[in-house]
């Protein structure tokens, strides 16, 4: 069972049994996760953006959560933001799960990619989940295509 109702969070999704996605959460967003039983928080938000909760990898461990912080610049992400991903997904692989970023593109573009790598699932089928979250900008789409080519070679 995932991490719990998540109305209160932007852009917040039930991407599987396991694995929630959103926005931006707050202190009462992570305190309502922790007792909802989510057992780590992924946040793909780099801490100098807009927003974002100052000290959150404290704020998670002191509500009893593991807490991985992967900050992918949205102007740059890289191949090496994505496999720290893959492999912390594949660490946690079984636990509840909280992952976000600024308005969950950021996270939905990496679960398309995760879908392929690791579920097998097809470039377009993986892209069509991809599209109902939000439709890429230019960097975002060369990033996926980069991507998804070479996960499928």
């Amino acid at each position: 069972m995932a991490c719990g109702p998540l109305d209160n969070i932007p852009f917040s999704h039930q991407f599987s049994d396991l694995i929630t996605t959103a926005g931006l959460p707050s202190v009462a967003d992570l305190t309502h996760l922790s007792q909802s039983g989510c057992e780590a928080v992924i946040n793909l938000y780099p801490n100098d953006a807009p927003h974002a909760l100052s000290d959150e990898a404290r704020l998670v461990s002191d509500l009893g959560m593991a807490y991985t912080h992967i900050p992918v610049p949205w102007s740059q992400p890289e191949l090496h933001h994505l496999e720290q991903f893959f492999a912390t997904l594949t660490a946690l692989r079984g636990r509840r799960l909280f992952i976000h970023c600024a308005a969950n593109k950021r996270v939905s573009l990496f679960l398309a990619l995760w879908r392929m790598a690791d579920q097998g699932w097809s470039r377009s089928r993986a892209e069509a989940e991809l599209h109902q979250r939000w439709q890429p900008n230019e960097v975002w789409q060369q990033f996926f295509d980069r991507h998804a080519l070479r996960l499928t070679d």
